[in-house]
């Protein structure tokens, strides 16, 4: 009770003018706060709260096909380069609908562009450095990046590179096609 006489009494100790003015203040206050217009409910966009973005490289098609081949896949993800595959002890693998199949957890970005190339060896016909070694390297690639708004994932696609050869020349037709998915696990 003597805390609210003092209240009243620093209070009365103002002139009428300041007393009305901070009276005004908090109405107006309360005014604003009641009668602003507000956003209706605000709609929660599936991948802001997302978990992991994964990216997941499944067959590799060579045309035309050929079982002597080797490769490793290097997938571009937003700047930053992947390989496939990354096991220890293990630079290539074969290519087939039962090859291993690659999940890469991305950073989670809004945007995505994402790029692919292969790297060949003719696994059959390597022997030391020999000219032969040589002639049996190559690399598939495209330059062509596929972007992805994260709001549209799930996404899945077909990649298409063609082969480079040893004088930087590419091959007209479509040397590889990787299938690749991106989805939010």
């Amino acid at each position: 009770m003597d805390t609210l006489e003092r209240l009243f009494a620093f209070i009365n100790s103002y002139p009428v003018y300041s007393k009305v003015g901070v009276v005004a203040g908090i109405f107006f206050v309360i005014a604003i706060l009641l009668f602003s217009p507000r956003q209706a409910e605000t709609t929660v966009n599936k991948n802001s709260v997302r978990g992991r973005m994964i990216l997941e490289i499944g067959e590799v098609r060579l045309f035309p096909q050929n079982s002597d081949l080797d490769i490793r896949v290097i997938a571009i993800a937003g700047g930053t380069e992947y390989v496939h595959p990354s096991v220890a002890g293990v630079e290539w693998m074969k290519t087939g609908p039962q090859m291993s199949h690659k999940t890469i957890q991305l950073p989670n970005l809004g945007f995505l562009n994402i790029r692919f190339e292969i790297e060949f060896r003719n696994g059959n016909n390597l022997v030391g450095d020999s000219p032969l070694q040589a002639a049996a390297k190559g690399k598939f690639v495209s330059q062509s990046m596929v972007d992805i708004d994260l709001e549209d994932l799930p996404y899945e696609g077909v990649y298409s590179l063609y082969e480079v050869n040893q004088i930087q020349s590419r091959a007209p037709n479509i040397g590889a096609e990787i299938d690749f998915k991106i989805y939010n696990r």
